[in-house]
C-alpha cells in the first residue's frame, strides 16, 4: 500500500513539473527564435548597406539578393528559425520576417 502511494506521489510530482515547465520552456524557445530572427535580419541589412555603398545604388533601388550574399557570414541568406521568409525590400527600406515582421525598430 505506502508504495503504491510512493508511485502515485512521484507521478504526481512529475506530471506537476510538467505542467510548469512545458510552457517555460515553450516560451524561451519562441524568444530564442525570435532573437535569432532578429540578428539574422541586422546582419541583411548590414549586407545591404555595405553593397549599397560600394555599388552607389540610390534609394528605391532593387536590391540584388546574389550580389549582397558576398558580403555576410555564409554564401545564402540565413534562414528565419521560425521557418519564416525574409523579404528583402528596395534600397531604403528594412528587410522583415514573414513570422516576426519588422524586428529592427
Amino acid at each position: 500500500m505506502k508504495n503504491a502511494k510512493l508511485i502515485v506521489s512521484a507521478i504526481l510530482i512529475i506530471v506537476i513539473c510538467a505542467v510548469i515547465g512545458v510552457p517555460c520552456f515553450l516560451k524561451a524557445r519562441q524568444k530564442a527564435q525570435r532573437n535569432a530572427c532578429a540578428n539574422n535580419l541586422y546582419q541583411i541589412a548590414s549586407a545591404i548597406e555595405s553593397w549599397v555603398l560600394e555599388s552607389h545604388k540610390n534609394l528605391g533601388d532593387p536590391v540584388d539578393i546574389s550580389q549582397i550574399s558576398q558580403y555576410m557570414k555564409g554564401p545564402d541568406l540565413p534562414e528565419c528559425p521560425s521557418g519564416g521568409k525574409y523579404d528583402i525590400p528596395p534600397v531604403g527600406k528594412r528587410p522583415t520576417c514573414s513570422v516576426h515582421g519588422d524586428l529592427l525598430n
